[in-house]
């Protein structure tokens, strides 16, 4: 039986550009499906990419990669955590500086994952960034 070439699973146009660059880099067969898979709420960020993981694969039902993003602010109780998607189409950049303009703590926890799930095997990746806010709004979005 010919392996099945995995589909990186997004409905985010950006993450679709920096999917392809990654894995033509590397010289990886790899499609791309847009799909905007609800995400489940939870405090744990790695139970979200995991059912995002094997939603994916239920709908696909091929070898999938997907991935999600989590930001937690110390300074407003780990907001947002799980509800990242949401607010990220709630705020514009303004929006979280204006939040965090008193707080002492301008500390933000990035937490990137990346998951590939073929049925049966499920691998998450994590990258986790420590940055800070800034005061005004810059670059362009996605930079």
């Amino acid at each position: 039986m010919a392996k099945k070439i995995p589909v990186f699973v997004t409905g985010n146009q950006y993450k679709m550009i920096e999917a392809e660059a990654a894995f033509r880099s590397y010289g990886l067969d790899f499609e791309i499906e847009s799909l905007d898979i609800d995400e489940i709420q939870h405090h744990e960020p790695l139970k979200i990419t995991e059912a995002k993981a094997r939603a994916a694969y239920e709908i696909l039902n091929r070898p999938v990669i997907v991935h999600d993003s989590n930001w937690s602010i110390p300074a407003l109780n780990g907001f947002p955590g799980g509800y990242m998607k949401d607010v990220d189409s709630w705020f514009e950049p303004g929006d979280f500086i204006d939040l965090m303009k008193d707080k002492a703590d301008k500390s933000i926890n990035l937490l990137d994952t990346i998951a590939y799930f073929d049925g049966k095997k499920l691998k998450i990746f994590v990258e986790k960034i420590q940055a800070e806010f800034i005061d005004e709004p810059r670059g362009g979005g996605q930079d």
